[in-house]
């Protein structure tokens, strides 16, 4: 009787043990995403050409999830593209009507996110003045 309850309790000893151990060996996630870079929100303006506002950022290398909001504040409709700067990839060409707003997740696209590097936003509104409200983040998650 004797063995069986020093039995028992070595059993329920190393059950305690590698329970303990195995939950030390799982990998942390994190909770929520880590942010490589941001920007905004910014209003992009024509004031080198008229009727095409432009604007640059860097996505980091281990970052490719990207989220970008559009808010076109302007007096008509504008057209959206986002450019990858070295391979010319794009990655965005859509019209907004006035006063419309959009949000794009690059994962929505591209799931295994965006290439690294610098990329050249351009909004053109044709002869009436650019003005749309932009912001972007640049994740190592999913949106």
């Amino acid at each position: 009787m004797n063995k069986k309850k020093i039995l028992s309790s070595v059993l329920s000893l190393g059950l305690a043990f590698g329970v303990g151990v195995a939950t030390l060996a799982l990998p942390v996630t994190p909770a929520s995403a880590d942010i490589g870079n941001y920007d905004g929100p910014i209003y992009i303006k024509d004031n080198v050409i008229k009727g095409v506002g432009q604007y640059e950022f860097n996505v980091p290398a281990g970052y490719g999830h990207v989220k970008c909001t559009f808010y076109n504040a302007g007096q008509g409709k504008v057209r959206i593209i986002l450019k990858h700067a070295d391979t010319d990839k794009v990655y965005i060409d859509k019209e907004l009507e006035k006063g419309g707003s959009w949000d794009w997740k690059s994962n929505e696209q591209v799931s295994q996110g965006v290439r690294g590097g610098l990329y050249k936003l351009e909004i053109r509104s044709g002869e009436l003045p650019t003005n749309v409200k932009f912001s972007f983040k640049a994740a190592d998650t999913k949106w």
